[in-house]
């Protein structure tokens, strides 16, 4: 797997954050929400390894930023999505890393 953070933010409450810059055209917040959902892979992969870096932190939270939308006087609900991972929730995402990795390594050695 590679990837790469556009950044870590540490929120005002010393947690920290990551922010993945889109550039996709979203013309709604209903296409926002969409995209959301298709990127959650990618963020959740990113919040299992913020676990590892921020061992002391309990919430990890995701937040995607649509560029195209963004404008000096919006809002960040007009522009962001951001979604929240429980450190109970990490595991789970353990779980389907290991999963997926095994579906790609069955497709690359012919075992499907």
């Amino acid at each position: 797997m590679i990837g790469v953070l556009d950044a870590l933010v540490q929120n005002e409450k010393g947690e920290w954050e990551i922010w993945d810059w889109k550039t996709n055209r979203a013309a709604s917040h209903n296409e926002m929400g969409r995209l959301a959902e298709e990127y959650r892979l990618q963020l959740e992969l990113y919040a299992f390894f913020l676990s590892y870096l921020a061992p002391e932190q309990s919430r990890f939270t995701a937040r995607l930023l649509f560029t195209r939308r963004a404008s000096p006087t919006a809002l960040d609900q007009d522009w962001t999505r951001a979604i929240e991972f429980s450190r109970e929730r990490i595991s789970s995402i353990q779980e389907k890393i290991s999963s997926l990795i095994s579906d790609v390594r069955a497709v690359s050695y012919g075992e499907f």
